[in-house]
C-alpha cells in the first residue's frame, strides 16, 4: 500500500513493457497478407464465358461457406506474422508495488537499514540477512542495462556503493561480503545523503531514466522517530523527502517483527579514575529489561581479562532498569586491563555484554602549583594539599608522586608527563599559560583550581574563562565574606555528583557543616555543560565541574589553605575531611585518561605522543579480528593518531612500532538506545514523519517462516507463449489453406 500525506493509494499489481522496443516496428509485417490479398485480385479479368456460368451456379449455394474460410485463412495469416513481431520485442509483465514505464533503464539504490536492532534474530536468519536476501531478489529481477547503487542507513550513513553498478554479479559479490555494523541509525544523514547520490547520478549518468529507492529496514522507533535540534531542521528533512518522493519511487520494505524482549547490558562504570596497582576497585553495572515480561534467575558474570572473577543471578522486571550488585578487584600489575560484565544471550546479541578498559598505574604524577609561597609551615598556598596527597598516598590508597612549582613551571614544564595539575591562590595568568593549560586539559588532563586572597578576578575571567583557551568552568564574581560564628552549610545536592561518593552514607565526617568564610561567588557556564557538584545552602556553587575535549577541570571557590589567623578562609584544610575530598578531585579530575580509552560506536580512537613519533606507524587490532595500520600526524608539539573505523563493540588495541608513540587498549561500546525494539506504526509514518511523502510501504516481509521471500518484482516473459502461438498459427494456416485447394478442385 503507497501512503501519502493527503491520501492513500493502492497501485496496480501488474506493469507491462517491452524489453526490445525496437523490434516493434516490425508489426507492419502484419499488413502483408492484406496486400498480397488485395494484389492478387487485381492480377485477373473476369471474363463471362459459358462453362463458367454452370460452375458458378454450382457454387453459389456455398460461397458463404467460402467467404468465412478465406477471412480465417487471411486472419490466421495476419496474426501469425502480428505474433512473431511482438515476440522480437520481447514482451513481459511485470508485478511491482511501484508504477512503471516501459523501456526505460532505470536506477535502483538500495537503502539498508545499518541500526543495530537489525542484528535481533528470531529464527535462523537476522533481520539484516533477511534484508540482504531481499537486496538480492531486487537485483536479480531487473532488467540488464540497470543500474544499482548501495547505501547503509547507519551512525553516519555510508555508501557502499556510489556509483551505479551496472552488473548484477559485481553488485551481489559486495552485498554478500557486507557485514552489518553495530551502530544506530541516523535517518535524516542517510536521507541527504540518497538526494545527494541522486542528484550525482542524474548527472553522470543520464540514461538511467527512472529512479526507484528500496529502503529495507525494521521501522526501529529510535531510527524512524529522530529527534530534531530545531523545527528548522524538521522542515529541511520533511522538504527533502518530499523532493525526493517527487523524482523517485520510494518504497519502504518491513522486515522487522512486533514485540519480542531484549535484555541489554546498559552500563558500567567504576570508582576510580585510574586505578593504581594494589589498590581495590569497585565497578557498577546495570542491566536492562526491554520485554514486557519479567525475567527470573537471569545470570550476569563479570570478566577480568577474559577470566570470570564474579557472577550474580538476578530477577529483572519487566520494562526497567536493575542496578548489579557492584563488584570489587585488585588489580596486581600495571598496564591495561580488560573488564566486562556480560549477560546470557539472548536474540539481539550484541548489547549482552559492556566493555571497559582500565589503564593501571603504578602512581599518579601531580604538579601543584603555589602561588602564594611562605617560609611560616602551612603558610603556603599548597601545604595543605601536598600534605593530603602525600597523607593519601601513605596511606595505601594510591600512590601519588607530587611536584610544586610556580607559575613560571607551566611553561617551563613537560605537562604532558602529568595526570593533573591543581593551581592554589595563583595570582594571574598569561595568554601563553592559558594555553598550555588548554592544550593539557584537552588531551585528558586533570585541571583543579584553588582560590585565594591572591587572584585577580578580571585576570581569571578575561585569560581562563573566555576566548579559546577557556579552562575554567565557572565565571568569577564577587568575594563572599562570613563571620565565623555565622557560616552557611553546604548542600550536596542529593550527592549526584562522584566528588562527593567519599561522603555518601557517611555524616559522620559531618562533610556538610565545614566552615567556609570566604569564597567566591561563581556563575557555572551552564551553556558549555558546566556542572555544580557542591554548594552553599543559600545556592552559591562551591565546587563546579567542567569538561574540555578529553579532559575535566574542576573549580573550587574557597582556598586550599586556611590562611593567617587574622584573615581565615576555610578550616576545611584542617579538617579529616579534606584528605577523601582532595582525593575525590584528583580521581575526578583525571576520568578523561580512562574516557579516551572507553568511546561508543561510531567515536574515534586516538592519542597524542611525542613529536618524534610524527610519520611512524600504528597497527590496529579490531574486534573482528582485523589488522589495519595508520600514521601518526604531526600536531604543533605533538604528534597524533586517529582512527575512525569503530563501527563494531569490543576491545581495540593500538600497537606502536616505535617506542615513544602512545598505544594501548580501548573498548568501545554501543549505544543501547537502539537496544529497545519498539517500532513506528504505518499509521504514525503516514500521519507523523512521512505526511504528504509518496511512498510504498510492504509489510509482508515481517514474518518469519520457511518459505522463501516473495521476489520485489515478479516478472513472467512472454515471448516464448507469443512464439509457440505463432507457430500454431502458421500451421493452422498451412492446414486451412490446403483444405481451400482441396474443395476448390
Amino acid at each position: 500500500m503507497a501512503f501519502s500525506g493527503q491520501h492513500v493509494a493502492v497501485p496496480l499489481p501488474l506493469a507491462f513493457g517491452f524489453g526490445a522496443t525496437g523490434m516493434l516496428w516490425f508489426l507492419a509485417a502484419a499488413a502483408a497478407p492484406f496486400l498480397i490479398h488485395l494484389w492478387n485480385k487485381r492480377r485477373y479479368r473476369e471474363l463471362d464465358w459459358a462453362a463458367m456460368e454452370y460452375l458458378l451456379a454450382a457454387l453459389k449455394s456455398n460461397s458463404r461457406k467460402l467467404l468465412v474460410e478465406q477471412w480465417v485463412l487471411l486472419a490466421a495469416r495476419t496474426l501469425a506474422v502480428l505474433l512473431l513481431a511482438l515476440a522480437a520485442a520481447e514482451p513481459f509483465f511485470e508485478r511491482v508495488g511501484l508504477s512503471f514505464a516501459p523501456g526505460e533503464r532505470t536506477h535502483r539504490m538500495i537503502v539498508l537499514d545499518g541500526s543495530y536492532s537489525m542484528d535481533f534474530q528470531p529464527a535462523d536468519a537476522s533481520r539484516f540477512d533477511r534484508a540482504k536476501e531481499l537486496a538480492r531478489s531486487i537485483v536479480e529481477a531487473s532488467n540488464e542495462g540497470d543500474g544499482f547503487t548501495l547505501l547503509m542507513l547507519g551512525q553516519p550513513p555510508d555508501a557502499i556503493i556510489s556509483t551505479p553498478a551496472y552488473s548484477a554479479e559485481s553488485f551481489l559479490e559486495v552485498l554478500d561480503e557486507l557485514r552489518h555494523p553495530q551502530a544506530g541509525g541516523d535517518l535524516p544523514s542517510t536521507m541527504l545523503r540518497v538526494e545527494e547520490l541522486l542528484k550525482q547520478t542524474r548527472r553522470d549518468h543520464p540514461k538511467l531514466a527512472r529512479e526507484e529507492i528500496y529502503v529495507i529496514t525494521d521501522l526501529g522507533a529510535q531510527t524512524w522517530s529522530p529527534r530534531f535540534a530545531t523545527p528548522e531542521v524538521a522542515t529541511e528533512f520533511h522538504e527533502r523527502m518530499v523532493r525526493v518522493s517527487q523524482d523517485a519511487a520510494v518504497v519502504l520494505l518491513d522486515v522487522g517483527q512486533v514485540g519480542g524482549g531484549n535484555l541489554a547490558i546498559t552500563n558500567l562504570t567504576a570508582t576510580a579514575g585510574a586505578p593504581v596497582t594494589g589498590a581495590e576497585v569497585s565497578f557498577y553495572a546495570q542491566v536492562h529489561n526491554f520485554g514486557r515480561q519479567a525475567r527470573e534467575r537471569v545470570v550476569i558474570d563479570f570478566m577480568v581479562d577474559g577470566a570470570r572473577v564474579d557472577q550474580n543471578v538476578v530477577d529483572l522486571p519487566a520494562t526497567g532498569s536493575t542496578d548489579l550488585p557492584p563488584f570489587k578487584y585488585r588489580f596486581g600489575s600495571p598496564g591495561d586491563h580488560r573488564v566486562e560484565v556480560r549477560v546470557a544471550e539472548d536474540s539481539l546479541a550484541p548489547d549482552d555484554a559492556r566493555f571497559l578498559v582500565m589503564p593501571v598505574r603504578k602512581a599518579f604524577r601531580v604538579l601543584c602549583i603555589n602561588g602564594k609561597p611562605s617560609g611560616v609551615p602551612f603558610e603556603s598556598a599548597t601545604d595543605y594539599l601536598d600534605a593530603a596527597l602525600q597523607s593519601s598516598s601513605a596511606a595505601g590508597r594510591a600512590p601519588i608522586e607530587t611536584d610544586v612549582g610556580t607559575e613560571l613551571d607551566l611553561v617551563r614544564s613537560n605537562l604532558e608527563a602529568y595526570d593533573a595539575i591543581f593551581l592554589c591562590n595563583v595570582r594571574q595568568f598569561r595568554p601563553a599559560e592559558a594555553a598550555q593549560l588548554r592544550k593539557f586539559v584537552e588531551r585528558g588532563g586533570g585541571l583543579i583550581t584553588f582560590l585565594g586572597d591572591h587572584v585577580d578576578v578580571a585576570n581569571y575571567n578575561d585569560v581562563l574563562v573566555s576566548g579559546d583557551n577557556r579552562v575554567l568552568p565557572a565565571e568569577l564574581g564577587q568575594l563572599v565574606s562570613h563571620d565565623p560564628a555565622d557560616v552557611e552549610e553546604l548542600d550536596p545536592l542529593r550527592y549526584r555528583h562522584p566528588v562527593l561518593d567519599p561522603f555518601r552514607q557517611n555524616e559522620q565526617v559531618a562533610f556538610t557543616r565545614t566552615p567556609i568564610y570566604k569564597y567566591f561567588r561563581l556563575s557555572p557556564l551552564t551553556d558549555d555543560g558546566a556542572e555544580t557538584a557542591v554548594a552553599f545552602s543559600g545556592g552559591d556553587p562551591l565546587i563546579v565541574e567542567g569538561r574540555i575535549a578529553r579532559g575535566y577541570s574542576l573549580l573550587v571557590a574557597t582556598s586550599a589553605a586556611a590562611g593567617p589567623r587574622d584573615d581565615l578562609w576555610t578550616a576545611m584544610p584542617m579538617l579529616q575531611n579534606f584528605v577523601p575530598l582532595v582525593r575525590q578531585l584528583l580521581a575526578i579530575s583525571i576520568r578523561g585518561k580512562i574516557d579516551s580509552r572507553n568511546v561508543l560506536v561510531s567515536d574515534p580512537l586516538s592519542a597524542a605522543a611525542p613529536l618524534t613519533a610524527a610519520d611512524s606507524q600504528m597497527v590496529i587490532e579490531t574486534p573482528t579480528d582485523e589488522v589495519k595500520d595508520i600514521r601518526l600526524r604531526e600536531d604543533g608539539e605533538l604528534s597524533l593518531w586517529n582512527y575512525q573505523d569503530t563501527r563494531y563493540a569490543g576491545f581495540y588495541r593500538a600497537i606502536p612500532t616505535v617506542t615513544d608513540a602512545a598505544g594501548g587498549l580501548f573498548a568501545v561500546n554501543l549505544d543501547t538506545s537502539e537496544s529497545d525494539l519498539a517500532r513506528v506504526s504505518p499509521e504514525e509514518l503516514r500521519d507523523g514523519l512521512l505526511a504528504g511523502v509518496t511512498y510504498t510501504l510492504e509489510e509482508e516481509y515481517r514474518q518469519i517462516d520457511d518459505q522463501p521471500l516473495r521476489e520485489i518484482t515478479q516478472r513472467g516473459e512472454l515471448q516464448r507463449w507469443l512464439l509457440l502461438a505463432s507457430l500454431g498459427l502458421f500451421l493452422f494456416e498451412m492446414v486451412l489453406a490446403w483444405r481451400l485447394r482441396s474443395d476448390s478442385q
